[in-house]
């Protein structure tokens, strides 16, 4: 009970980050409709060749650089949380092919929380009070992998 319920956790993470993508991108929807109509109801190397474009156009702190980062990780966490929602469904199936998405998907979390915290640690926050803001990506990460362990010793038990 408690591994089915594991997978039903990480199913709701992957939808959570797929909304977050989503309600992102609409939130930019006007510009995006934009690009969309200028490169002809999208051809790859036309899009390709806008992000280029935009991005060397962009420096730090400015909107365009904001927009393109905004707009990049609207994108990874809409792919992000697809491929999570695919592993869950699968982890739900009984299939190996789920829980090694999900180990992935958990070492990516892991290996950019912890980046971040870094990161973050040393040369954006200033305030030792605002370092719980640096850490708890990392704690998500370890809740996952927790649900993950849970959701695992299951399909270990149904096989065994």
């Amino acid at each position: 009970m408690l591994a089915k319920i594991a997978k039903i956790f990480l199913l709701i993470v992957g939808v959570e980050y797929v909304l977050l993508g989503v309600i992102t991108l609409f939130e930019y929807f006007w510009i995006i409709s934009d690009v969309v109509a200028s490169v002809g109801l999208v051809a790859p190397i036309q899009v390709v060749q806008w992000a280029v474009k935009v991005y060397k156009d962009t420096v730090p702190g400015n909107e365009s650089y904001v927009f393109f980062t905004t707009y990049l990780l609207a994108i990874l966490s809409i792919a992000g949380g697809s491929l999570a929602i695919f592993g869950a469904v699968d982890m739900l199936k009984g299939n190996r092919r789920g829980y090694t998405i999900w180990l992935f998907l958990i070492l990516l979390a892991f290996g950019v929380a912890v980046w971040d915290a870094i990161w973050g640690l040393l040369f954006v926050t200033p305030n030792i009070d605002d370092w719980i803001f640096d850490i708890a990506p990392i704690v998500w990460a370890l809740l996952y992998f927790m649900a993950f362990r849970f959701a695992h010793r299951g399909y270990q038990q149904s096989i065994s």
